[in-house]
């Protein structure tokens, strides 16, 4: 695909591809994709493979990925790479996935999207629901979800640790309940990745809202929900009403 940049009018020459197999079962697939983004000052090339597998009788799901970058920005290969892998245990009211991930700090496709380079580490979800046949509340969800990533200096890039509470109750009201606890290093201002700045003026970004809410009625047009979050949101203070 050839065509401008309607903001800055630079061209572009990109050409991509992709490929995905899976078994009639959904118990095994896997994929391979990439794309060759031609800019001003060269080609980004990158490409991605990957697998999953799953089996029915146990409800365990696994998957692993491997990535790289190769291009003009490129000066490490060894760190424009992306690996990640997890598994994944569904039961009945239950759902728990632990991972790892580890993306180096020059990984950034020009034909895609990354949210954070130079991390590495694990993270892991538990999902936790139930429907009681007596008493008020209808159904209940727990979620759980943390992380803890470091860059490449072995210093904390990202951490999560997030619990979100849903309570539906037989009534048409439902009750919901949030707390999320993280924080985020920069440097020279940027959270994406430390390796291009050398790691200079590290400072380090918390974010701890909670936020509640209530809700009546289930599905449109009769329906309403609004919460009320606060907390501390990276260099802001974050106090906001919401209503959907």
């Amino acid at each position: 695909m050839r065509g401008s940049d309607p903001q800055t009018g630079a061209a572009f020459d990109d050409l991509a591809f992709g490929i995905h197999q899976r078994r009639p079962s959904n118990t095994f697939a896997w994929w391979a994709d990439g794309a060759f983004a031609g800019r001003e000052n060269g080609v980004d090339r990158s490409y991605e493979v990957g697998a999953f597998g799953r089996s029915l009788a146990s409800g365990l799901v696994y998957s692993a990925m491997h990535a790289q970058e190769t291009g003009p920005t490129v000066t490490r290969p060894s760190e424009a790479q992306k690996n990640a892998a997890f598994i994944d245990l569904q039961k009945p009211g239950m759902e728990a996935n632990l991972g790892s991930l580890d993306t180096g700090p020059q990984f950034a496709p020009v034909a895609g999207f990354t949210n954070l380079a130079d991390v590495r580490g694990p993270y892991f979800s538990l999902d936790l629901n139930r429907s009681p046949k007596r008493g008020a509340i209808k159904f209940a969800d727990l979620y759980l979800n943390f992380d803890r990533w470091r860059d490449r200096r072995n210093n904390v890039h990202d951490a999560d640790a997030d619990a979100y509470l849903t309570l539906k109750m037989r009534s048409p009201l439902a009750f919901y309940l949030n707390d999320q606890l993280g924080s985020l290093r920069t440097y020279e201002g940027d959270g994406f990745s430390g390796g291009p700045h050398g790691y200079r003026d590290a400072q380090v970004l918390p974010f701890k809202t909670w936020s509640i809410g209530a809700g009546y009625g289930e599905g449109p047009p009769s329906s309403f929900r609004t919460d009320w979050q606060q907390g501390p949101f990276g260099a802001f203070f974050r106090s906001s009403a919401r209503r959907r």
